[in-house]
């Protein structure tokens, strides 16, 4: 009996654990950080569940460089559609040169930011970045590593 009633308060606790974080990413505003400033995009803040691949971030990943065969005009839009494939994206802005994409995580309904950048030198800079952080960048690796991956597929990158 008494293994019932620890069994209850652990699910209950983590039920009230699991509402708080709920709620609270629920509520996340969008940073001020977001968007192209000076013509880049915002670095990673120090403690946070972020990746950079801009190649002018020292923790940068390997850049991500446009096929040269692609019109300037279409890059974003052809990113856009592939990025619209991936499971709970909702693009939030697309113009010329910048896209911004929210995902959600499955069960919490975390907020994750995904920009994208296109530099003058064709470079697509992604900064996929936690609203609330909890100590790992490991979905945002590989969101960013998916997104690679799935630009290579559609011939994007070269």
């Amino acid at each position: 009996m008494r293994a019932m009633g620890v069994v209850r308060t652990l699910r209950a606790r983590v039920l009230v654990v699991g509402s708080i974080l709920a709620l609270a990413a629920c509520g996340a505003p969008p940073p001020d950080t977001l968007g192209v400033r000076d013509g880049v995009l915002a670095p990673c803040p120090a403690a946070s569940d972020c990746v950079h691949t801009g190649l002018r971030h020292p923790d940068g990943t390997r850049g991500l460089f446009v096929r040269g065969s692609i019109p300037r005009g279409e890059i974003v839009e052809r990113i856009r559609a592939v990025v619209e494939e991936m499971p709970r994206a909702t693009v939030v802005t697309a113009n010329r040169d910048y896209l911004h994409v929210e995902f959600r995580s499955r069960i919490f309904r975390l907020v994750d930011d995904l920009e994208i950048s296109i530099d003058p030198a064709r470079e697509a800079v992604v900064r996929s970045a936690a609203r609330r952080s909890f100590g790992s960048a490991t979905s945002n690796v590989r969101r960013v590593e998916e997104l690679r991956r799935r630009l290579d597929e559609a011939a994007i990158l070269r």
